[in-house]
């Protein structure tokens, strides 16, 4: 993926080869389409629809954070129970394969809103990505793994740097809905991070403590905007744990925290919750047991 030898230093890259390295943020992204999501997410799809649906009037403006593709909810089923749909998420691409998905791309009810919650843009990202993939290019897998801790900081400091949550609106919807975007948030850091150490076969943690730190600052921010721009109601879900492993998941981890906390201030009053098994990627055995909770903006 790097363009590195498995023993010795990096080889002359060609074009592309070059290429391939500049858009390590890209191929990434790639490797978020899970195959036949649509298919093997439905039972976890209606499930969470009917819920949602459960929960909603059909006079509201229904905001739907990070989208996607529209695997997880039904698009056309929301859209009787709802004076408006906004499809908000930070690949435009992914929102218009949603709406040819449920066939919603002229349906007057639905806005689409392609933005990162975070503020940032996908140059903000491959500019975090080169600045590691060029230090690791000088040496290949002869990379010092500690000066590459250092580099890996700064550019994290940087980015974060940019940071700045996106304001939504002042009571701008009666419900807004984030399934499962917790752990997304910062994962695009993570993932880059892992990516590297991995094909260098070496080990560090610092970095990746400090992105699960920056759930921490981030994630309550976040949470604020969207009890602003919530006139009635939050419906949030969060992954539990990943079946068959210990231990919890960044992100998601934090919003459950948080939730918790803004209960206890007063913000929020929760109305209902239901679980559900995620069948997130059934070739490769990954499944996440999901916290699907309704909170009244208080």
């Amino acid at each position: 993926l790097l363009g590195i030898k498995q023993r010795g230093c990096a080889k002359p890259l060609n074009k592309r080869e070059k290429v391939k390295i500049m858009n390590l943020y890209d191929r990434l992204l790639t490797l978020q389409e899970i195959p036949n999501a649509y298919t093997s997410w439905e039972p976890y799809r209606q499930s969470l629809t009917d819920y949602i649906i459960g929960q909603l009037n059909k006079s509201e403006d229904v905001l739907i954070l990070g989208i996607g593709r529209g695997n997880d909810m039904d698009l056309k089923q929301l859209i009787p129970h709802s004076k408006s749909l906004t499809l908000w998420d930070k690949e435009e691409q992914a929102i218009h394969e949603a709406l040819v998905q449920y066939g919603l791309e002229t349906h007057p009810q639905v806005k689409c809103i392609g933005k990162d919650i975070l503020g940032l843009s996908p140059k903000d990202y491959r500019q975090y990505a080169d600045e590691l993939m060029q230090f690791v290019r000088l040496k290949g897998m002869q990379t010092d793994v500690e000066a590459l801790k250092d580099v890996g900081l700064k550019a994290l400091q940087k980015l974060t740097e940019k940071i700045k949550v996106t304001p939504i609106g002042e009571k701008a919807y009666d419900t807004i809905i984030m399934i499962g975007l917790h752990s997304q948030l910062l994962s695009v850091m993570h993932w880059i991070w892992q990516v590297i150490l991995q094909t260098l076969q070496k080990e560090e943690m610092t970095v990746s403590i400090s992105i699960m730190a920056l759930n921490n600052q981030i994630i309550p921010q976040v949470h604020q905007v969207l009890i602003q721009a919530a006139r009635r109601q939050l419906i949030t879900g969060c992954e539990l744990e990943r079946l068959g492993r210990i231990g919890t998941v960044q992100g998601a981890l934090q919003g459950l925290q948080d939730l918790q906390r803004l209960r206890r201030v007063g913000c929020l009053e929760k109305k209902s919750e239901l679980q559900l098994i995620w069948p997130f990627h059934t070739t490769q055995n990954i499944s996440y047991k999901m916290k699907i909770q309704c909170d009244e903006v208080i």
